[in-house]
């Protein structure tokens, strides 16, 4: 333990430019120091760099230290905020991290789906053109356009009744042409 007087001395010498000075207060103050660091950051390349960037700022800012205030109490407040930029810094990345990979996700769930939508709708497509011309016109009013089979009747010039049988018709080809579809990429994908 320094004497108050012992102290002074050394304050006085460090803030004059004394590089022994300086060298005995590292030497008092590095273990401690460091020790805190580490129980903090958890990993010793970091501890090592606070320690550094806090003699660093020591030296740096030595005319400005107070004789009246403890060094100690000085080099370890310098050390909490140094740490605590550091965690928050940590934090910021960590969630700038998650953001990215769960855009990433998102992203490549789309493209995904995206790819599953369009090879649906090519399917659907290859379905209808095996279609005749009218219950082609039928399921597209229906099924894309959202009519409703009295809408349709009445484009058309046609009884509901045929539409829902013609309607029922188409969707049991579809039907058909996309199950063989899906076996036969089920199939060529094992």
């Amino acid at each position: 333990m320094q004497s108050k007087n012992d102290h002074t001395i050394i304050v006085k010498a460090l803030k004059s430019g004394d590089a022994t000075a300086f060298e005995h207060v590292y030497d008092l103050y590095k273990h401690p120091l460091f020790a805190t660091a580490l129980r903090y950051l958890k990993d010793q390349k970091l501890a090592e760099d606070a320690l550094q960037e806090i003699f660093v700022k020591l030296w740096q800012n030595r005319e400005a230290i107070d004789e009246l205030q403890s060094l100690r109490s000085f080099l370890f407040v310098c050390l909490k905020n140094h740490v605590l930029n550091i965690v928050r810094t940590e934090q910021t990345r960590i969630k700038a991290a998650l953001l990215a990979n769960q855009n990433k996700e998102r992203i490549s769930h789309q493209t995904e789906s995206d790819i599953a939508l369009n090879d649906l709708r090519t399917y659907l497509d290859t379905s209808l053109s095996a279609l005749p011309a009218r219950k082609k016109r039928i399921v597209q009013l229906s099924l894309i356009e959202g009519y409703s089979n009295q809408e349709i009747a009445a484009t058309l010039q046609i009884s509901e009744n045929t539409v829902r049988s013609q309607l029922s018709q188409a969707k049991k080809v579809i039907r058909r042409f996309l199950e063989q579809t899906l076996v036969l990429r089920i199939l060529l994908s094992i």
